[in-house]
Parts: C-alpha cells; sequence; structure tokens
C-alpha cells in the first residue's frame, strides 16, 4: 500500500503547478517506490506514465484512447432571446413541428443539449384544459434522439419547460433544430426564451 499511495501523489503534484517546461520523470528505486526528479539516479528506473495510466488530459495531439484520438472539446450556443414568442403549431403527430431555435454544426461528433421554455394560454370554456407539448431536434434527415414530452395547462395561464438531450454524428455539415408541437387545437401554447447547445467531442461511443 505504500507503494500505491507514492504513484498516487505524482500525478497530484504535477497536477498542482509543476510545468512541463521542467521535464520531470517518474523514476522508481529499487525497493519499489516512486518519486519525479529531473533525472532518475543510478540504480533507478524511469517509467512511462502513459503506460501506468497517470498521463494527464490529452490535447489536440494526446495520446490515443480505445476510441482513437483525443483533442480539445469545442462548443456552440444558439437561442431564440431575440425572436420573443413563437407559436407552437398544433400537429396530431412530429410531421410538421414548429421551429424554435437553430444551430449551424460543422461535420463531427456532438452532444447535444437543449432548454425550451412553453407558456400555454387556455379560453375559457374549454372542454381539456391540458395539452401536450412535444419536442426534439430535428436535422437535414429528420428529427432524431428521443422525443421529449410534458403536458402543460389546468390554468388560464401556464407554462413548463421541456430539457432535450441527444448526441449526433454528423457526416456533413449540416443545421441542427429545435422543434415542437402541440396536440390540441384548443389551447394556444408559445415558446418563451429556448436555448440550444452543442458540445463536439471526439468520438461517441454507445449503443
Amino acid at each position: 500500500m505504500k507503494h500505491l499511495r507514492t504513484l498516487l501523489l505524482v500525478p497530484i503534484a504535477l497536477a498542482a503547478g509543476i510545468s512541463s517546461s521542467e521535464a520531470l520523470v517518474l523514476c522508481a528505486n529499487p525497493s519499489g517506490s516512486v518519486v519525479a526528479l529531473d533525472k532518475c539516479k543510478p540504480g533507478m528506473a524511469q517509467l512511462d506514465p502513459a503506460a501506468l495510466g497517470l498521463a494527464g488530459p490529452a490535447g489536440a495531439q494526446g495520446p490515443a484512447g480505445p476510441a482513437g484520438p483525443r483533442g480539445p472539446s469545442s462548443g456552440l450556443v444558439a437561442d431564440n432571446f431575440s425572436a420573443g414568442f413563437v407559436p407552437v403549431l398544433v400537429s396530431a403527430n412530429a410531421s410538421a413541428p414548429t421551429p424554435i431555435t437553430t444551430l449551424a454544426l460543422p461535420n463531427g461528433s456532438y452532444i447535444l443539449q437543449a432548454t425550451v421554455g412553453i407558456q400555454a394560454d387556455i379560453a375559457s370554456g374549454t372542454l381539456v384544459p391540458f395539452t401536450n407539448v412535444q419536442c426534439s431536434f430535428v436535422d437535414g434527415a429528420g428529427p432524431f434522439g428521443a422525443n421529449f414530452r410534458t403536458q402543460i395547462g389546468g390554468s388560464t395561464d401556464n407554462s413548463a419547460s421541456i430539457p432535450l438531450l441527444a448526441a449526433v454524428t454528423l457526416a456533413t455539415a449540416d443545421i441542427v433544430t429545435v422543434a415542437c408541437f402541440n396536440d390540441n387545437a384548443g389551447i394556444a401554447v408559445t415558446t418563451g426564451e429556448s436555448v440550444v447547445t452543442a458540445i463536439q467531442v471526439g468520438t461517441l461511443t454507445g449503443p
């Protein structure tokens, strides 16, 4: 356990402020303990941090992981703040959703997150004072990821928000749209301030 604690202390020390310009290396004593030095002393063995799993976050030319080279991530953000309230059209299904906000993306893999603010205006005497509002991400090929739905209504003025999350790999540059539809013609639904964020990643893995 003594040797294991020594190994764990090395990356912590490196992260705490030792610059790469000092060119420290990991050296193993014959006893098995590990220290960080400018140069290993006679009788010591120099260790490879990457082989020990102690390498820090990879940069643009960082070491390759199981899924391939890793590079820095980047983020893109869009909103509809200047558009004001956008009426959400009534549709029996997702065939004609209302675009809420869009984000132009280069080709690559992305984690997408959005929040759509919605508000219902229910006329007096409405028989069913609730409606379902469904939102999803849409690209040039159509909707992708899960459809996110919430029920809104119950009073003359009711508001809610719908969070969206999806992952996508774009073979070419495309425009990703957050789009919603309302399934009750008797209730007017509008969207308020809505935001979409895309974080570009090196690769996507999973089912």
